[in-house]
């Protein structure tokens, strides 16, 4: 008897040398593997190196969905997925091979192929898995061209997904469980959830001795910023920029534009310059905002650290406009600085739309920073400002705002250049009492 259960248990495990597909609870994922996800006998003798994972199918299938979830998580959106992904696993791959990741436009809709070396560094995975999941997220919408996924989107999710979801987003097989039938062997596809679990203070140390990189290096970052030591500083700057752009207004949904945008425009900078056209008019001024976003992360991100002087400064330079002008035909142009209000009042509301919407998220990005006796004027501008878009925006184009008694256009300028114009001397005034405490606005502006 016992020759006959000893033969039957070595039949089972060398049965699984047969290829294994294996699908992943949602269905998105379909593993491919050339054996099951018990290890044959030679397999369990092979040493893994320790900064590695050995993939086997069942375990892969689970590490997927569980970083879906993760980068899901970090966007706000439900899983809603079209396009299978198969993963496949490629013993003959050397070690260290970067995945290979294709995308194929057939009639039917998109497929996508993974395919990965057995043995696989874990952060390797998670990217691979992070590209894959934004690609088929973006290849939803009918474009002009196939998406194109910027890397510090990819470095920066991946960071973000894999702390969301807790210490295990990578499944490893354990060589001496067995899997005979379907209730022994399962393994727990839940992620372990740690939302907010970022480890901020690592991150900061890191980048507080190096030079962190700027937006543009982050945009098309050369091949060496993406190995050694400067892989790990833009890895940080990448989750960082995720991370910030999450925290502006209505960021996620802005993130959730952006991705959905990726096919329909030229390339991902316009795409993202249209999902974020509420913070930033130019690249500029993206590059602006990280600097100060930057500056403020490695001075631990402090509120109402900056002086009074600082504050005021910072919000006199917001409010000014520089332009170039011609006073007379042929003439040569001359750059001049022109207040906030009178440059709205020389040009059309589609020419300073996006100027004054800059410069609410400027006001907003500043207020957390600025000295705390300023934090009112600060918002006060930022108030009369959104107000004047809101109502401007819908001026004469619905009934409704005919029917309550909406202003003209022109009146809705005279009264917002008005409400500036009173900030601008409570400004002055602030200004000039150096040694006294700012009093809060008393003359707000309505924001009804």
């Amino acid at each position: 008897m016992c020759r006959w259960v000893g033969l039957a248990v070595l039949m089972a495990v060398l049965g699984q040398v047969r290829a294994a597909t294996v699908y992943s609870r949602s269905g998105q994922f379909v593993v491919h593997s050339p054996y099951a996800t018990m290890p044959t006998l030679n397999q369990l003798t092979t040493s893994v190196s320790s900064n590695r994972v050995t993939l086997a199918p069942d375990p892969l299938a689970v590490s997927c969905e569980r970083i879906k979830t993760g980068v899901l998580r970090e966007i706000d959106l439900p899983d809603r997925w079209r396009g299978k992904v198969h993963v496949r696993i490629k013993p003959r791959l050397r070690t260290g091979t970067p995945p290979a990741f294709v995308s194929t436009r057939y009639s039917d809709g998109w497929q996508y192929t993974l395919e990965l070396p057995e043995e696989i560094e874990p952060d390797a995975l998670v990217r691979s898995v992070v590209l894959a999941v934004l690609t088929e997220m973006a290849n939803r919408q009918v474009g002009v061209r196939p998406a194109e996924i910027p890397i510090w989107l990819v470095e920066g999710l991946s960071a973000g997904a894999t702390h969301a979801i807790g210490p295990d987003p990578v499944v490893a097989s354990t060589p001496l469980r067995a899997r005979l039938g379907a209730s022994v062997g399962q393994l727990d596809t839940a992620p372990r959830t740690r939302l907010g679990a970022e480890n901020l203070g690592e991150m900061r140390a890191w980048l507080f001795d190096r030079v962190p990189l700027t937006f543009a290096q982050l945009s098309q970052p050369t091949p060496e910023l993406l190995s050694g030591e400067l892989g790990t500083t833009y890895r940080h700057c990448a989750q960082l920029l995720v991370r910030q752009l999450q925290a502006l207004p209505q960021g996620r949904r802005c993130l959730q534009a952006f991705v959905f945008s990726l096919t329909r425009s030229l390339n991902w900078q316009t795409a993202f310059l249209q999902a974020f056209s509420g913070q930033f008019g130019r690249l500029l001024d993206v590059e602006k905002w990280w600097t100060v976003s930057m500056q403020g992360f490695l001075r631990g991100d402090q509120p109402n650290a900056w002086s009074r002087a600082v504050s005021l400064d910072k919000l006199a330079e917001i409010l000014r406009v520089r332009v170039e002008v011609q006073e007379r035909p042929r003439a040569p142009r001359r750059a001049t600085v022109l207040s906030l209000q009178e440059f709205m009042g020389k040009t059309e509301f589609a020419a300073h739309r996006g100027v004054v919407r800059v410069r609410v998220s400027r006001l907003q990005a500043i207020q957390r920073s600025a000295a705390r006796e300023v934090v009112p004027l600060i918002e006060s501008y930022r108030a009369v400002l959104d107000e004047y878009l809101s109502r401007r925006a819908q001026a004469g184009r619905s009934p409704l705002a005919k029917r309550v008694g909406s202003l003209p256009p022109a009146l809705l300028l005279r009264e917002a250049t008005r409400q500036l114009d009173d900030l601008d001397r409570q400004r002055a005034q602030a200004s000039l009492l150096a040694d006294r405490p700012l009093a809060p606005p008393s003359d707000s502006p309505d924001t009804r």
